[in-house]
């Protein structure tokens, strides 16, 4: 399941993507930074949740490595 949910988060990216620089008026670089804020939020507050339900989180913290890695990626080839 907890896959499957990072597999979804992939989502976020094209909506907020559209919604970013045509409604709030963000470049496109910005626009994806934040992007990439909301999901380690959301990432971070599911891990918080299943550590206090003692639950395994180790597939939230490969999706945030991951995500951690697209980002530094993006960042370097769009300067």
């Amino acid at each position: 399941m907890r896959y499957m949910i990072g597999a979804a988060i992939v989502f976020l990216g094209p909506t907020f993507g559209r919604i970013a620089p045509n409604l709030i008026g963000l470049s496109d670089k910005v626009s994806q930074n934040t992007q990439y804020g909301i999901i380690y939020l959301i990432l971070i507050g599911l891990i918080l949740l299943d550590r206090k339900h003692s639950k395994n989180f180790g597939p939230y913290i490969l999706i945030l490595i991951a995500w951690g890695i697209h980002q530094i990626t993006f960042n370097i080839l769009f300067l």
